[in-house]
């Protein structure tokens, strides 16, 4: 079964022109080249490498994600004669229906630690209850039998 999930990423992008093709660049593309081009290879990308993972992956995977992205944009880039110095995923938001999804598995994993926590504190105490116990009574057998001892006999 596939389900279907909203993701939000944003990117951080430095780029520059190549020097040498600056008149073709704004002949071809005009004076907001950047604007225009690195929205839509940017959008085209990440489209592109998202869909490779599922909503999971995109945290877990997160280097590997970054690096085919980086790798995607500056080849598409090189395409407008455009140099991207550096590339970063800066915002990663899910949906609601996933975000909910995590807390509620988040909040079970806490919720079976703090049980576990709460079952292991329930045995040592009871251990120690015991050992208490124990050490009572031996501490009232000592006493016991010291009292009743009659040239050396015990009752």
């Amino acid at each position: 079964m596939c389900e279907l999930q909203i993701v939000n990423l944003t990117l951080r992008v430095l780029s520059r022109p190549e020097f040498s093709q600056l008149p073709r660049i704004f002949q071809t593309l005009g004076l907001e080249y950047d604007e225009k081009v690195l929205l839509s290879i940017g959008n085209e990308v990440l489209k592109a490498v998202v869909v490779q993972f599922n909503a999971n992956q995109l945290l877990t995977k997160h280097p590997s994600v970054s690096a085919l992205v980086r790798q995607s944009l500056v080849h598409r880039a090189k395409d407008f004669n455009i140099v991207l110095d550096d590339i970063a995923i800066t915002h990663l938001l899910y949906g609601v229906e996933f975000s909910k999804a995590v807390e509620q598995k988040y909040n079970l994993k806490k919720l079976t630690y703090d049980e576990r926590k709460a079952s292991l504190i329930e045995r040592l105490n009871a251990f120690n209850a015991a050992g208490a116990m124990r050490r009572w009574m031996m501490k009232m057998t000592n006493e016991y039998s010291s009292t009743f001892a009659f040239g050396g006999l015990e009752f």
